[in-house]
Order: structure tokens, then sequence, then C-alpha cells
């Protein structure tokens, strides 16, 4: 059985916007999130 989207990317560490390393899944465990990534231009 394959794995959604949503699993495979709960595993993976970012650092937030305070350089603090979050994993993606803590964002949706208990509700729903959305994920936006902004290109910085400069």
């Amino acid at each position: 059985m394959s794995d959604t989207l949503s699993q495979r990317l709960a595993g993976i560490v970012l650092p937030d916007a305070f350089g603090k390393s979050i994993r993606l899944g803590s964002l949706w465990e208990n509700n729903p999130a959305v994920l936006v990534f902004l290109r910085h231009y400069g």
C-alpha cells in the first residue's frame, strides 16, 4: 500500500519563522494545516 502525500511529508523537518526546527507532521496532528512556500527574490 502506498503512502499518502501527507504521510510522506510528515517526517520532514524544516525551520520555522523563528529558526526552530519543526516536523511538518506535527502541524496537522490535531487540526488541518495549509503549507505555503514563498520564493524570496532579492
